[in-house]
């Protein structure tokens, strides 16, 4: 995801990730990976996706040699298991369900973020009625790290604290967040270079309603699919690559973009 553009992609390059919201609507995804230079064009694309209900995992790695010097080990993906039973199942299952923190400052930074005291990043916090939960981020740090500290719901920032944090000296951050429909809490420390420490998403839903947070998103992944087929299309400057499997790549093009003009519509109510 780090090299994502602002918009529909025009080119075709292997370092692009064309049919993330294809394979993410058709369930054969269950993480997005962002690595090395941490654009928020690749937070974004993950906040488009939570908007439009869908909850895949966020997870960072080292894109090896691409990764501008730094060492193995500086991105990090932290899960938590509960239980805290420890093995290789364990971690992976929680991965996939979303439980994750990721930072760019592996071994030195951490976020810890929990909805009522109870539910954390992959949770679902279930409100029978629209109403009120209590947020609550506390950012620590291995040496001091100047930031800002804040606290996302569906893409938008509600809360922020200022830095620094240290060592034994976490920098706390609360606030009460108001949910009318279904939604989403994120927390993330953000410098002048873009996130730095980002959870997964801790998910609410009113009575039993999906999330439809934006039908702006759902509707760019509609025109983002549409350019798919066009480009792939005969006359399209994608069609030589398809010269077997035009129709069964495009029916899944298809296919997605049926679920997202479903869920802009949803929205839109």
């Amino acid at each position: 995801m780090q090299y994502l553009p602002e918009g529909i992609p025009e080119e075709l390059s292997c370092c692009l990730p064309l049919e993330y919201p294809v394979e993410t609507a058709l369930g054969s995804s269950r993480f997005l990976m962002e690595d090395v230079d941490g654009r928020d064009t690749a937070i974004r694309g993950y906040y488009r996706l939570l908007n439009c209900g869908f909850r895949p995992a966020l997870v960072a790695a080292t894109d090896y040699p691409c990764n501008f010097g730094e060492p193995f080990g500086t991105l990090l993906t932290y899960v938590r298991i509960p239980g805290g039973s420890l093995s290789y199942r364990a971690w992976v299952d929680g991965l996939a369900r979303g439980r994750t923190v990721i930072s760019r400052k592996g071994h030195s930074e951490f976020l810890d973020l929990t909805l009522n005291r109870t539910a954390g990043p992959g949770d679902d916090l279930r409100l029978s009625r629209a109403g009120q939960v209590k947020a609550e981020v506390s950012w620590s740090a291995a040496k001091p790290v100047d930031g800002t500290l804040e606290i996302v719901r569906d893409g938008v920032v509600l809360a922020r604290a200022e830095g620094p944090a240290s060592t034994g000296k976490p920098v706390p951050l609360r606030a009460r967040v108001d949910f009318a429909r279904s939604g989403w809490i994120a927390a993330r420390r953000v410098d002048a270079k873009g996130h730095q420490v980002h959870t997964g998403a801790v998910f609410v839903t009113i009575g039993r309603a999906p999330v439809r947070a934006s039908a702006a998103d759902a509707e760019f992944f509609v025109a983002w699919i549409d350019h798919l087929i066009r480009q792939t299309s005969p006359g399209g400057e994608w069609n030589q690559y398809f010269a077997k499997d035009l129709e069964a790549a495009q029916a899944r093009y298809r296919k997605a973009r049926d679920i997202f003009h479903r869920i802009a519509a949803e929205a839109r109510r």
